[in-house]
């Protein structure tokens, strides 16, 4: 891959990497730090990278593993309050009261879930991949 169809084709995707990132980590910098690193990572294969059929997936599954070392090294795993983002972008008017009890009650059983189960949800519900994207970054059929 050359130097322009990498700005093209992978630079985009940092958005989706950093939120990605963000499921796991509630740490908006150690989130960064890991999209960079991955960056670098895919720099460093550049050439290799017009072998990968589904570029999206192959970046995710990249930042998942990273995010998995990051946790493995004792880092604490928190799932990111996707539920009150969603709501500031798309409702001004809602209650209060009514939206935290729902909210809580969520993350409550979402966090009782499995781990990949979690991902799954994120992958499919926030970031919205087909399942065949999913089973490509999980590796789950």
């Amino acid at each position: 891959m050359q130097t322009n169809e990498f700005k093209q084709k992978v630079l985009p995707l940092s958005k989706s990497m950093l939120r990605f990132a963000a499921l796991f980590l509630k740490d908006s910098d150690a989130s960064q730090d890991i999209v960079q690193e991955v960056f670098l990572k895919l720099w460093q294969i550049k050439d290799e990278l017009d072998q990968v059929e589904n570029l999206k997936a192959f970046v995710t599954r990249m930042v998942r593993n990273k995010c998995l070392d990051h946790i493995r090294a004792g880092k604490k795993w928190v799932i990111r309050d996707t539920l009150e983002q969603k709501r500031d972008e798309k409702t001004e008017d809602y209650d209060p009261i009514e939206w935290s009890e729902t909210s809580s009650q969520i993350r409550k059983l979402i966090g009782n879930l499995p781990e990949q189960q979690q991902t799954v949800m994120y992958l499919r519900d926030i970031e919205q991949n087909e399942y065949n994207e999913i089973e490509e970054i999980t590796g789950l059929n």
